[in-house]
């Protein structure tokens, strides 16, 4: 009968103050086969959503005779100079309804750069005008959103507060949304009228439900992956006991995602399309710092070599919290830990 402890089948994990000892020795292991994460400043460590709900009462665009009165009003979407995205165009309103979500992943460095500055909403009118239509035939790749983008019909600014930064995503239904003042480009920086938001931030330094193992290569390339345990560290402790996985791949009758929670060795997940694993956290008070994963019993042409880890709220969503590649590594023998490797948390 299988033992209930997690780490059984290994050495003790009581022998150090490590929570990762016992499952392998650095000092009896193969150099290159502990490759730690090394920092990567191109990693995202937010991901801030913004859904645009409508604005009303905003400032009619310029008229003439080649400029016709009718608005239609935009909104462009941007993290501080960063673009988050566009809105579509709502022809002839200035109480549009867009009712869209847009999303952006920010590294450490863009935050530092642009988080501080908040969301930047601009509601341009795009031109209809015999000049508009004229630049349209002229210009195969024209985009009208960005080239009429100074043709402003109001502004606004929010700045991200720390309300603003989430544990999990909010519940489908249970929006947030707050209007916003817009402001005018004109120098007296007259309120023209408002804009409705739902802004809130994920960091990756958060406890998330989902963690998403995803293989990007494996050593044979063509046969699927399989591993024996996948291992999720808190601080001092294994959190997988309070996990269920997941797989959408092709597993063998014996050989699921469920397997990678269990203490014997001799089972394995083997999946032959090479889909991500999930684990789901059953426990919202644990948090991932460390995670490492076990060679399965047989061949080593299906290890992973290349891989991402990511965390997600409600298995949507999802933040990348660290990325390997240990392609440059001997093979390893087999039940051998690989790992473990650090998560960086966020410092937001």
């Amino acid at each position: 009968m299988a033992s209930d402890d997690s780490c059984a089948g290994l050495a003790d994990p009581t022998a150090s103050d490590d929570p990762c000892a016992g499952l392998a020795d650095p000092s009896h292991t193969r150099p290159g086969l502990l490759r730690q994460r090394e920092h990567m400043p191109d990693l995202p460590v937010a991901s801030i959503h913004a859904s645009i709900i409508n604005a009303f009462g905003l400032s009619p665009p310029a008229t003439s005779w080649l400029l016709p009165a009718r608005a239609n009003p935009f909104a462009v979407v941007s993290v501080g100079h960063r673009r988050m995205g566009l809105t579509p165009v709502v022809e002839s309103t200035l109480s549009p309804t867009w009712d869209i979500s847009l999303e952006a992943y920010l590294t450490e460095e863009e935050m530092r750069l642009h988080g501080g500055e908040g969301i930047v909403v601009e509601v341009v009118h795009k031109r209809t005008d015999l000049l508009a239509c004229l630049a349209c035939i002229f210009d195969d790749e024209h985009d009208e959103h960005d080239e009429h983008s100074k043709n402003s019909m109001g502004r606004a600014s929010i700045r991200l507060r720390s309300d603003m930064f989430l544990k999990e995503a909010p519940a489908p239904g249970h929006s947030q949304a707050v209007s916003y003042p817009v402001r005018t480009a004109s120098s007296r920086g007259d309120e023209a009228g408002y804009i409705k938001l739902d802004i809130w931030v994920l960091s990756a330094g958060y406890a998330f439900r989902f963690y998403k193992f995803t293989p990007r290569r494996t050593r044979d390339r063509v046969r699927g992956v399989q591993m024996a345990q996948l291992l999720l560290y808190d601080n001092g402790a294994e959190i997988t006991p309070y996990m269920t996985a997941l797989n959408h791949g092709q597993c063998p009758e014996g050989e699921e995602a469920k397997n990678v929670l269990t203490p014997d060795l001799d089972q394995k997940w083997y999946d032959a399309a090479t889909q991500p694993l999930i684990l789901e956290c059953h426990d919202n008070s644990r948090r991932a710092l460390r995670y490492a994963w076990v060679t399965a019993r047989d061949d080593e042409g299906r290890d992973p070599l290349s891989w991402t880890l990511e965390g997600s709220a409600d298995g949507l969503r999802y933040v990348l919290l660290d990325m390997q590649d240990i392609s440059d590594m001997l093979v390893a023998a087999r039940n051998e830990m690989i790992g473990p490797f650090d998560i960086t948390p966020a410092d937001l």
